[in-house]
């Protein structure tokens, strides 16, 4: 999804193997807006493929809609676990509030 915010080309190896610490700073940013886009895009698919089970109730929907819905229950798992290491926001308020259950 868009929370990979380095591309390839970003990324800047040693020679020995290693990141530099600029790259791994920016990779380590906390940056909230991706995370609440991902979110919302999970949530947005989630509901599409309940959506298409309601209005055309066959198992050739239902099937997809079953595996695409636990998919994306587990993208928010791993967004929701992001938020629990606080790693969101700077402020430990709203990382607890967009996590909790």
């Amino acid at each position: 999804m868009i929370t990979d915010r380095a591309l390839v080309s970003d990324i800047h190896v040693s020679p020995g193997g290693r990141l530099d610490t600029a790259t791994l700073r920016a990779l380590g940013r906390r940056s909230l807006f991706p995370w609440l886009a991902d979110s919302a895009l999970d949530w947005l698919v989630i509901g599409t493929a309940l959506t298409v089970v309601c209005l055309w109730p066959h198992i050739y929907t239902v099937v997809p809609a079953v595996l695409i819905t636990g998919n994306r229950q587990h993208a928010l798992t791993v967004l929701g676990d992001d938020g629990t290491h606080y790693t969101l926001s700077h402020r430990a308020r709203l990382n607890d509030f967009l996590t909790s259950d």
